[in-house]
């Protein structure tokens, strides 16, 4: 398991099923935390 996958795939998980209306809200819990935003980016 490469470490860049597991990483990528909660941010895109997030936005995939989503889809473009969600993505904002969940954005600011992200924010929130700082470490899952870190995660993201």
């Amino acid at each position: 398991m490469l470490p860049s996958v597991p990483v990528q795939s909660p941010c895109v998980t997030h936005v995939s099923p989503t889809g473009p209306g969600a993505p904002a809200p969940r954005l600011r819990m992200h924010a929130r935390s700082g470490a899952e935003s870190a995660l993201c980016h």
